[in-house]
């Protein structure tokens, strides 16, 4: 109300909503004037800005909006504005909490099919709001910390073993969303476990996060990645070219060393396993029905993994976000933007590199050259990602 300074940022921080009676209407007159004056009212214009009440000894509140200012008054110029900055942010998360609390209450009263789903998101919002930092950024002038970013550049996180996409640091990057598109059925869970494997390979650790298939198919994939490992034993034509005048192209019939259709596959690949010691150690595979897993119980399984086995991954896989819950409330491809955009936040949040496949739309299993115009549902996924690669198969 009479600080300018950092009355300015408190203004920033504060949401009339929030507040109890009466102080969400002074709040709420107090920064519509700020809005438009780019100042604070000051004692001069607080009674102009109430007149309708204070100037009225009849009206209910007279007596109560007169002691809020008196209070006001009488401090503005011993109080502590650095203070009241610092308390500003965890004083509205509190508000935004108790407010939750009650919202979700009167939702569970109601009930219904979606009621518990929607209780947790009511919930989860509110947890989300964190109090916004008062760092004023980089100013470029600020040679030191600028310079500092130089040796410290943003790169992807691991490697793909694709040349033209590891020259330009195309990859899983952390705070970031790398988004692969794909026809259907043509390799988002192949593209998934071959990222674990070469993040793994770096001594990284991965959560890989599967929505379409169970870990007990999931796993032998990696296994298959890691080792060679074929489904069944059946020959295969291996070409080389032989070097002499006139080169001759050369077919070789070869049998995998290793199959699944073995009867001692497991004895095998257990031998192999342990020559990796406590490296495999670094990558979990985790299984959740098709459109059940919510944004809140993705984070909630990341805070069990830190806290039950001291498993903060690098790496987050998720295999593949459509077949998340989304907001039933909204249309379904808004619902479906604002879920990317919210994985994206937690990425950031959590420094995680985030690797979310999703298919193309019906027209991209026509293409033989899939683009990301062609994703499926929204669009606003490919705005999102801060990667995308598509991947054509002819």
């Amino acid at each position: 109300c009479t600080n300018d300074v950092q009355g300015a940022q408190v203004a920033g921080l504060i949401d009339a909503a929030y507040l109890d009676p009466p102080y969400d209407d002074v709040a709420a007159r107090v920064l519509d004037y700020r809005r438009r004056f780019k100042r604070a009212p000051g004692v001069a214009h607080l009674d102009d800005l109430f007149d309708d009440v204070l100037s009225d000894p009849k009206h209910k509140q007279h007596h109560l909006y007169l002691s809020i200012f008196e209070g006001i008054v009488s401090q503005a110029d011993k109080l502590n504005a650095e203070y009241v900055l610092s308390r500003t942010s965890e004083y509205m998360r509190g508000q935004r909490l108790r407010a939750a609390v009650i919202e979700a209450g009167q939702r569970y009263t109601q009930g219904g099919d979606d009621v518990l789903s929607e209780v947790e998101n009511i919930l989860h919002k509110a947890l989300k709001f964190r109090p916004v930092a008062l760092d004023s950024g980089t100013f470029l002038s600020d040679k030191k910390r600028v310079l500092g970013f130089l040796s410290n550049p943003v790169r992807a996180v691991c490697p793909l073993g694709i040349p033209e996409l590891d020259r330009r640091s195309l990859g899983p990057t952390p705070g970031e969303m790398l988004a692969f598109i794909v026809k259907a059925k043509s390799g988002k869970t192949t593209f998934c476990v071959h990222v674990g494997v070469m993040a793994l390979m770096e001594g990284l650790r991965v959560a890989h996060i599967t929505l379409e298939m169970g870990e007990e198919r999931v796993m032998p994939k990696y296994l298959a990645n890691l080792f060679a490992v074929a489904r069944r034993p059946d020959p295969f034509q291996v070409m080389s070219v032989g070097v002499g005048d006139e080169p001759e192209f050369i077919s070789r019939t070869r049998r995998p060393k290793y199959n699944f259709s073995d009867p001692a596959i497991a004895r095998k690949m257990g031998a192999k396993m342990g020559q990796w010691g406590e490296q495999f150690g670094n990558l979990v595979v985790k299984s959740f029905p098709s459109g059940q897993l919510t944004l809140p119980q993705l984070e909630a399984y990341l805070d069990g993994l830190e806290a039950s086995h001291k498993f903060t991954p690098h790496v987050l896989i998720l295999d593949y976000p459509d077949l998340m819950d989304v907001d039933s409330r909204q249309e379904y491809r808004i619902a479906l933007g604002r879920l990317w955009v919210n994985l994206r936040g937690l990425f950031k949040e959590r420094n995680l590199a985030g690797v979310c496949p999703s298919q193309s739309n019906r027209e991209g299993e026509r293409a033989k050259l899939i683009t990301s115009a062609l994703v499926g549902e929204d669009y606003s996924k490919v705005q999102t990602a801060d990667i995308t690669l598509t991947y054509s198969q002819t």
